[in-house]
């Protein structure tokens, strides 16, 4: 009886291995299409939203960032609405190859569709792109760069976005510093009250919490501080 026993829990158990392994190959073959992005993917379990229909028809995002290269292979298809750079004031986003780097794979995150090199996490959503950040690093430059922020957030709020989704950093790292860490207050940043506005317009606000961990300020950055925004 003991032996009939461990011989059937043996066989159980090879059976459960082999139908786990099994997931496990059939998840790596249908990530396939999903190329370098797969691991971060399946992580946040996109994979089986999307398999499920989900692939962001009918929403529409504001992307504030650097730059935007839109004829890179993954981007191609990708429906963009509207574009306008805050900085220069005109309706081109994609002028600088080096403001481009960071706002291109920010927004590939969401929007890449190139089966077998990347799919983002939305590739059917519609996008508002914005640019906010110029070619300088000065506190000077951090202060346009906010202003530019605020205005690409009314802006994105009046193209009726669902979402924003903002990846820069407006402090300077640098003395003088344009914040302090205690001003992190959900109150004394324009741009972090601006945030929480679109909020209160029903669009919802993402931004990076930022990079400050790794050196002396150790402390989220605005508009991450604010109330009604998820950092």
């Amino acid at each position: 009886m003991i032996q009939y026993f461990t011989r059937t829990i043996i066989a159980i158990s090879v059976i459960v291995i082999a139908i786990l392994f099994g997931r496990q190959k059939l998840e790596r073959h249908r990530g396939r299409a999903y190329g370098d992005a797969f691991e971060q993917m399946q992580q946040l379990k996109v994979p089986a939203v999307h398999r499920a229909g989900i692939v962001g028809h009918g929403v529409r995002i504001g992307v504030i960032d650097s730059g935007f290269d839109r004829s890179h292979p993954a981007l191609r298809s990708t429906q963009v609405r509207a574009e306008f750079d805050f900085i220069d004031n005109d309706s081109s986003t994609g002028q600088s190859a080096r403001l481009n780097r960071h706002g291109t794979q920010v927004w590939s995150i969401l929007a890449a569709n190139d089966p077998g090199q990347m799919i983002g996490v939305a590739p059917e959503a519609e996008y508002v792109l914005a640019q906010a950040e110029c070619e300088g690093e000065s506190r000077t430059d951090c202060a346009r760069e906010e202003k530019a922020t605020i205005a690409a957030i009314d802006w994105l709020c009046d193209q009726q976005v669902d979402l924003i989704t903002f990846s820069l950093c407006l402090l300077q790292r640098e003395p003088p510093r344009r914040y302090l860490p205690q001003q992190m207050d959900g109150r004394s940043a324009p741009v972090t009250r601006r945030a929480d506005q679109a909020f209160e317009q029903g669009v919802l606000f993402f931004a990076a919490a930022g990079n400050g961990f790794r050196r002396d300020w150790r402390i989220i950055e605005p508009p991450a501080d604010g109330f009604r925004v998820v950092a």
